[in-house]
Formats: C-alpha cells, structure tokens, sequence
C-alpha cells in the first residue's frame, strides 16, 4: 500500500517536471524587481512534500513548484497558471529564489550563516575531508544540515552526535571554532551488492540562527 501511495507521487512529479520544467530556460540574471509569471522563466524547481495552507503545515503530501518570485494568483494570465492538480496529486506553489551555485573559492569560505552548497564535513582519525552542505532543513521544531551520509556520516562510521564542521577541515576549518551541527539520522548505505537509493544524512544545527 506504501509502495503504490509513493508511486503515484513520484508519477506526478514525472509528469510535472516534464511539462513544466523539461523545457525550461533560465530567465535573466537580473529582472529589476519584476517578476515573471511564465513557466519557463518562473519555476525553478519540482519536488514533493506537505501542503502549506493559510501559512501552516498540513500532512497532505503535495507536488510542489518552486518559484523565484510568488506572484498572486490574480496577477497571473490565464495560460500560466498552475492546475490545481497533477494526475490526481494537489499543488503547491513555495518561493524560494532562484538557485545559483557558488564559485569554488566561495564555497571554501567559512560563512555566517552557512549556506546551501559550502563545505562541511565531520572530524576522522588519521585524514581531513570536506564535501557539500546541501541546504538547511527542518521537522517543524529543529533545524538541520541536509547533505550525503557519506559527508556527514562516514559511510555509517560516525556515532550520533558527531560535531560537523562548517568548512570542512580540509578547506581549513577549524575544529576549535567551527563546529556548527551534530549528527542526527543517517540513511544506512549497505555495502554492494546491495542496491542503494539514498545516500543522505542530517545535523542537527547548534543554534537557529547559524
């Protein structure tokens, strides 16, 4: 019953990415505070996850659109606008700006607050490391460091708690004064043969507003 539910919103985030997204192109790097109301140019990301009414959180799974720029429903034509549903599954439009990555020196830097796409990574015995903060995430209560099992957890190796550091060490972080979240959960990543679909792990941050 879990594995055909998950079907049936996977199928939907198929069927919008191909319409909505497929064909996408980037809009300009700079709008002067305009916003466009165009598929290709607006929405720049599909995903799913809980519905948001009247600001709040519900537990109705949704097929999300993520929008540079949230443009009320009034404003926007007719031929642009989202359906309500996609093959069943109800919508929801977030925005979240636009998403850009980060120069390789930047991404290196130590950054107050960390952002989506620096360096992080855990404490070894014996070797340095860093790898890539994916974004901040939250259950409704806590926030956290969402980025791979292997950046975070070591391939499994790492005990909860374990101090994550914004750097990495291997970026020049400094395990004196850049710890910024513990390890919290870990997808398990079993060793092959097995077959993997997930190598994602989360931290939880020491203070809300690192």
């Amino acid at each position: 019953m879990a594995s055909s539910s998950t079907n049936k919103y996977e199928t939907a985030k198929k069927t919008a990415v191909a319409e909505f997204l497929g064909k996408s192109a980037p809009g300009p790097a700079f709008t002067a505070l305009t916003a466009s109301t165009a598929h290709r140019d607006n929405i720049v990301g599909v995903g799913i996850g809980p519905k948001v009414t009247d600001g709040r959180l519900t537990k109705r799974l949704s097929i999300r659109f993520y929008v540079d720029r949230k443009v009320a429903k009034g404003a926007v034509p007719k031929k642009d606008r989202l359906p309500a549903k996609i093959d069943g599954v109800p919508t929801d439009v977030i925005e979240s700006g636009r998403f850009y990555a980060f120069a390789t020196p930047i991404a290196q830097q130590r950054r107050r607050p960390t952002r989506g796409g620096c360096s992080c990574g855990f404490q070894a015995s014996g070797f340095v490391m860093a790898g890539t903060l994916g974004c901040l995430v939250t259950d409704g209560g806590g926030r956290f460091i969402l980025s791979n099992n292997h950046v975070l957890a070591d391939e499994n190796a790492l005990p909860l708690g374990s101090s994550i550091f914004q750097p990495g060490l291997l970026d020049n972080g400094n395990a004196s004064t850049d710890k910024v979240a513990r390890l919290s959960k870990f997808v398990t990543i079993k060793k092959l043969p097995a077959k993997n679909e997930v190598d994602c792990a989360i931290a939880g941050v020491l203070t809300q507003n690192l």
